[in-house]
């Protein structure tokens, strides 16, 4: 069972990844124009949202052993 529960814990990592993927790719295929400013502020949003979710991933550690 814990196996599956470490699969589940790793889904929103993943759609973070591919979000920002998917940002680069689209910018490049149809030409958006993004500059290294909006590169820039998608990157403090995706660091933000990754500190979130180890910030998250590690209270539920925590509470789950009773900490």
């Amino acid at each position: 069972m814990s196996r599956e529960r470490l699969n589940i814990d790793r889904i929103p990592i993943v759609i973070l990844m591919i979000a920002l993927a998917a940002v680069v790719f689209l910018n490049y295929i149809l030409q958006w124009g993004l500059n290294w400013i909006d590169y820039t502020i998608i990157g403090v949003i995706f660091i933000s949202a990754f500190v979130g979710y180890v910030r998250g991933l590690i209270k539920a550690v925590f509470s789950l052993a009773g900490i």
